[in-house]
């Protein structure tokens, strides 16, 4: 599916529904603003869910971050402590 930005289409080609992407980068190089940008296009476009995952930021910080128009759109997961998770004793 195209996200009708139409360079990120050109260079990236068209995304697989169901598909998983990973994108990276150096801190502060607006990856969460773009990535936004694709999940509202996409949801508005196919009419479909689209789910955003950060190990970094916390849900609130990503839709601060969306349109304030946009931002009634965005349903917040709760978001796994990987504190916890770093306590259990590897077998």
């Amino acid at each position: 599916m195209k996200t009708g930005l139409k360079e990120f289409d050109s260079v990236c080609g068209p995304l697989g529904l169901g598909e998983l992407y990973c994108v990276a980068g150096r801190s502060c190089m607006c990856k969460t603003v773009l990535l936004l940008e694709l999940a509202l296009r996409i949801h508005r476009r196919y009419e479909t869910n689209v789910v955003f995952a950060t190990a970094r930021e916390l849900p609130e910080d990503i839709i601060a971050k969306a349109p304030v128009a946009a931002r009634h759109l965005f349903v917040e997961l709760p978001a796994r402590s990987l504190q916890r998770d770093a306590q259990v004793q590897p077998i």
